[in-house]
């Protein structure tokens, strides 16, 4: 199905979302095409008495216009969803009757309150459903569009449950964006969705929306509260993105694929940022952190793209890759393989979205062939 233009603004719009990644791509929405709506913003899932940096850097812009509510989380074992779910999704209720939105959008559509929302708004106020990128999932699916029958008996089983759990209005979609309550999608690569989501109407998230003075400071601010830290003074020529501890621990290579490629960077001069992946929680580079720019592992790595336009960025099959490949589209986006990658479903992907791959395994064969070549020469 093609992507359809944008239409006009809707009067009034309520997003739900539950991860930094939703809330991120919530917010170039919010000052970008729907800055001109009555916009309400519901950060579901949301655990009581923890600290939120993110809404407090969205407070902070005192925005006019922009309501932002926090939803108690649900909870996934039975019990949560016996005692939880109803006195949560009575306060959905209310906030859809107070706003009486024209779109309704969501980062998950799985999630109740999603659903449980927007079918409240489009019976009420003829509102429509839009799913909102939910990362590499937009674009390699959740599970099989086509369940074996064991499968399909245990997709009978959930719908079963959530029936009981929530009403007979909820519906679990085999992958994300095929709730029957999503009737289009905003989508950073909107050519290149998953199978059963580009049969739906699809909208392109761009790139200058994330480039506001509004999400640049909300970055800063989060550079200074969650990193404890400033802003970048100037851009960084290379960035290098490391995987979680465990793949750096058990894939030998790719580790020193990676402390190679920092040690040739900082030889050469120039100026390169290194990230850990956000559950890392020790230094496993062969090469040493004095006098390198290490980025606080904590914050996304959305929050640094303003001070990466023209970077170099070397990753490893990371949804970051992802994102950096959209923010960033001038970047050049490197990928190294790693050990599994030939059954990560980002390894076809890449390619198509100009993100420059390259197998360490293949490429140190070919330099070990070309040593032995030159031994042979020379002896």
């Amino acid at each position: 199905m093609p992507v359809p233009p944008d239409h006009e603004t809707p009067r009034s719009v309520l997003l739900l979302v539950s991860t930094p990644w939703q809330l991120f791509c919530a917010l170039g929405l919010l000052f970008g095409p729907y800055r001109d709506a009555r916009r309400t913003l519901a950060l579901i899932d949301q655990r009581p008495g923890r600290e939120n940096r993110w809404l407090d850097a969205l407070a902070h812009l005192a925005e006019p216009g922009l309501r932002i509510v926090e939803l108690p989380r649900i909870g996934k074992s039975v019990f949560d969803k016996v005692l939880r779910t109803r006195p949560v999704l009575r306060r959905v209720r209310k906030l859809v009757l107070e706003c009486e939105p024209d779109e309704v959008v969501g980062g998950n559509d799985r999630r109740a309150e999603f659903q449980y929302a927007a079918q409240i708004a489009q019976k009420r106020f003829g509102a429509r459903g839009v799913y909102l990128d939910d990362g590499s999932f937009s674009y390699s699916g959740l599970v099989s569009l086509r369940p074996r029958r064991a499968e399909a008996l245990i997709q009978a089983l959930e719908a079963l449950g959530g029936w009981l759990c929530y009403g007979l209005w909820y519906r679990k979609p085999l992958a994300l964006g095929l709730s029957n309550w999503s009737q289009s999608a905003w989508l950073a690569f909107p050519e290149h969705a998953h199978e059963g989501l580009s049969r739906k109407p699809r909208r392109a998230l761009r790139a200058e929306w994330y480039r506001t003075p509004q999400l640049r400071s909300i970055s800063e601010r989060l550079i200074r509260t969650i990193g404890d830290g400033e802003p970048p003074a100037r851009a960084i020529d290379e960035l290098l993105l490391l995987p979680h501890d465990h793949l750096l621990r058990v894939d030998r290579p790719l580790r020193s694929a990676l402390s190679q490629r920092l040690s040739e960077a900082r030889a050469a001069g120039r100026r390169v940022a290194v990230k850990r992946h956000p559950r890392s929680r020790e230094w496993l580079l062969d090469a040493p952190r004095d006098e390198l720019i290490d980025w606080d592992p904590r914050l996304p790595i959305e929050a640094y793209a303003p001070w990466l336009q023209q970077a170099h960025v070397i990753g490893s099959l990371s949804t970051a890759l992802l994102s950096l490949r959209w923010l960033c589209p001038a970047a050049r986006i490197e990928s190294i393989e790693h050990q599994g990658a030939l059954r990560d479903p980002l390894r076809a992907l890449y390619p198509r979205l100009g993100i420059l791959g390259r197998s360490e395994t293949l490429h140190r064969i070919a330099s070990l062939w070309a040593d032995s070549q030159r031994w042979v020469l020379v002896g």
